[in-house]
């Protein structure tokens, strides 16, 4: 990512790409900066402005995570507005909301936006988190399940933070010996 930034620095994806892996690296404030500079590169977009929430969160700034899930559903509405279909748009506030606290909210906006695309695997790993951050181990693996069976990385969901309760159940043990058995060798 540092090859292609050095490449073309206006590419906000660059920063992005970069910051995903400063996070799941635990490095915090990099990948705070990396989001940082794709959402300033990219305003409008509501995916930056989650990632930006995120790390945040993580680094324990509440106040300044609140307010960019915030911005992120203000974001996605605005491309709701153009095309109420778009359930990459739902997708992020069903997150945002979720990631606020907002647990009902959340899960209508998943459910609508699965409705739509119901063979998005993002959608269904990010309904998955949803049961999973509102305590539902039966709605988040069932849904696990599903994201799975359609071929979304075990080591994504392995590596995700907010799934690290779910990942404590015998339920995910369960679960996850099942598809480690199906993964190729």
């Amino acid at each position: 990512y540092e090859r292609a930034i050095s490449i073309d620095p206006k590419k906000p994806l660059y920063y992005s790409n970069r910051g995903v892996a400063y996070f799941r690296l635990g490095r915090y404030p990099e990948s705070i900066k990396d989001f940082d500079k794709a959402a300033g590169l990219n305003p409008n977009d509501s995916g930056f402005r989650l990632n930006l929430a995120d790390a945040y969160r993580a680094s324990g700034q509440s106040a300044k995570a609140e307010a960019d899930y915030d911005q992120a559903i203000k974001l996605a509405a605005k491309s709701l507005q153009v095309n109420p279909q778009d359930s990459d748009a739902l997708g992020t506030q069903a997150i945002a909301y979720a990631k606020l606290g907002n647990k009902t909210t959340a899960l209508e906006k998943i459910r609508h936006a699965r409705q739509i695309k119901s063979d998005n695997t993002l959608l269904m790993f990010r309904e998955a988190t949803i049961y999973a951050l509102a305590g539902n181990t039966a709605g988040a693996i069932a849904s696990l399940r599903q994201t799975l069976q359609n071929n979304y990385s075990l080591g994504e969901i392995n590596g995700d933070p907010e799934l690290a309760n779910l990942r404590k159940t015998p339920e995910f043990a369960k679960l996850l010996l099942e598809f480690s058995k199906k993964a190729p060798k």
